[in-house]
């Protein structure tokens, strides 16, 4: 069993502070190292390294980094534009190629 410091796994944790604290709206974009400053400072018993692969877990177009098996549909949250910029993701024009 995996360990939940706030009582809630770390993935349903990211996507209500998404929605609640960060009021993500379809097309915004953010910076990851600023989500990862963020949710740090509402979870911040949680490693940046941990939230950063948490952020990749999220992200449906990172494939690479996403334990197959593990995952749903409720995974499929973010979209990584480069780098380090991502936004909602989009199942209506967002394409995996």
């Amino acid at each position: 069993m995996r360990k939940s410091f706030y009582g809630i796994a770390k993935p349903l944790l990211m996507k209500k502070y998404i929605k609640e604290i960060m009021q993500l709206r379809k097309g915004e974009i953010f910076i990851q190292n600023d989500f990862i400053n963020g949710f740090s400072k509402v979870y911040p018993l949680f490693k940046q390294s941990s939230i950063k692969m948490t952020l990749n877990r999220l992200t449906i177009n990172r494939k690479r980094t996403r334990v197959t098996g593990e995952l749903d549909e409720s995974d499929d949250v973010l979209w990584k534009i480069d780098g380090h910029t991502y936004r909602l993701y989009d199942k209506t024009t967002d394409i995996i190629s």
